[in-house]
């Protein structure tokens, strides 16, 4: 991690908030004195950084890349990758 730490164990355990917008929400929660584990990190993938509940505990946002979800194989085949989505969380309000 950019501070020294090591990933100990139990630390990957944490959840992932989809976010429409990571910048802005880096912005605001740093604004409300969220603590950022790193900076965003970006990616074929989408976007994502990590900042810590008040317990703590790991959080990560993600910002999915602007063509999500991946289009459908084609017919005939099968494919893992096609999971339904959840939504995206619109706002995150800490404390």
């Amino acid at each position: 991690m950019p501070d020294g730490g090591k990933p100990a164990p139990c630390d990957w355990n944490r959840i992932q908030i989809v976010v429409a917008d990571i910048e802005d929400e880096v912005a605001r929660l740093g604004a409300l004195v969220a603590r950022f584990r790193n900076d965003t990190v970006a990616g074929i993938g989408g976007k994502r950084i990590l900042l810590d509940d008040p317990a703590g505990k790991p959080i990560a946002l993600f910002e999915p890349p602007r063509k999500w979800p991946l289009p459908p194989p084609p017919p005939g085949r099968q494919s893992r990758r096609n999971f339904p989505s959840a939504g995206t969380v619109s706002s995150i309000t800490i404390g």
